[in-house]
């Protein structure tokens, strides 16, 4: 039996059930249960196509960077800051290498 069943489609026909059901539950209409079926097969033929390797972008470097520290007495000094709004804070974390 585990030859004649795609997993991948089971897998993405169960998703698409669940979504059904919480938009059923929330009153949306994501999902047409008739079209799940059409879905689930496009979304899977979406997902097998990107895997496909003709389909990768290969990233050229002609050459490798490699960082050098700095002669002493320099000192190199990397700062780098986050915010968050929800909470009202921000941070910096600094890096001090010779």
């Amino acid at each position: 039996m585990r030859d004649r069943i795609d997993l991948n489609l089971l897998a993405i026909y169960l998703w698409l059930i669940w979504i059904k059901r919480n938009s059923d539950r929330l009153g949306e209409a994501l999902v047409d249960l008739c079209r799940i079926r059409t879905k689930a097969m496009t979304l899977l033929h979406e997902f097998q196509t990107a895997l496909s390797p003709q389909n990768w972008v290969q990233a050229l470097v002609p050459w490798a960077v490699r960082w050098i520290p700095p002669i002493s007495p320099s000192l190199k000094i990397n700062f780098d800051g986050a915010t968050f709004n929800e909470i009202g804070i921000a941070g910096i974390y600094r890096c001090y290498s010779s």
